[in-house]
């Protein structure tokens, strides 16, 4: 078992890094010229993208609910994402993850039934939340009243995307991810270039 352990944990190490260090460029490099919306779009899409030449899901059936699972899965993600690189335009990352958290730790809280769950849970919020990522000693009243609301909203489609992505468990992740991911990035299509609107919001014409 404990040379299992570190199998397990490089690969929960290596997304954190490469989401800290994804986002910090993101926010730095991508955010001046192709604003948030923009930035969303190209995250989902370009990840879309692969996993829809890699995967090939559309040769598989898939039935008419869980169509519609997998449609809210995708809403859900869209609206983290989009939410969260809104909130990072006038939050600092540690702090617009922080209150992303509550998503999750919500569902946990909901969900434990052992004493032992709400420990783990207590540590993750004294460690994590309070620990590394709260901005302890500052002036909070100088945090954007904007970022947060987009913050709190983020965490709202975090929490959701655990509870849809659950009910698409059945399936495999060669179906479920890129299909979730493949529609989100057309919602923000108007708005997510630096550039007038087009009329239509449609695959064909974005």
């Amino acid at each position: 078992m404990s040379a299992q352990r570190p199998t397990f944990l490089l690969p929960i190490l290596g997304s954190i890094a490469f989401l800290c260090t994804g986002t910090s460029w993101a926010k730095h490099s991508l955010f001046p010229e192709i604003g948030a919306q923009g930035t969303t779009a190209l995250r989902l899409g370009f990840a879309a993208a692969l996993m829809l030449l890699f995967w090939r899901p559309w040769r598989a059936s898939i039935a008419r609910h869980d169509l519609r699972s997998i449609a809210l899965y995708g809403a859900t993600l869209g609206v983290m994402c989009l939410s969260f690189y809104l909130s990072l335009r006038t939050l600092p990352f540690g702090v617009a993850v922080a209150i992303q958290f509550a998503g999750p730790l919500s569902v946990a809280v909901w969900s434990s039934r052992r004493p032992l769950d709400y420990g783990w849970i207590a540590l993750a919020v004294l460690g994590l939340g309070l620990g590394l990522l709260l901005p302890l000693g500052h002036d909070v009243n100088t945090l954007n009243p904007a970022g947060i609301a987009y913050a709190a909203f983020g965490a709202i489609g975090w929490a959701s995307y655990i509870v849809f992505g659950k009910r698409v468990g059945h399936l495999p992740i060669s179906i479920t991810a890129p299909w979730a991911q493949r529609w989100p990035p057309w919602w923000w299509c108007p708005s997510a270039w630096p550039m007038p609107a087009r009329p239509c919001c449609r695959p064909a014409c974005c």
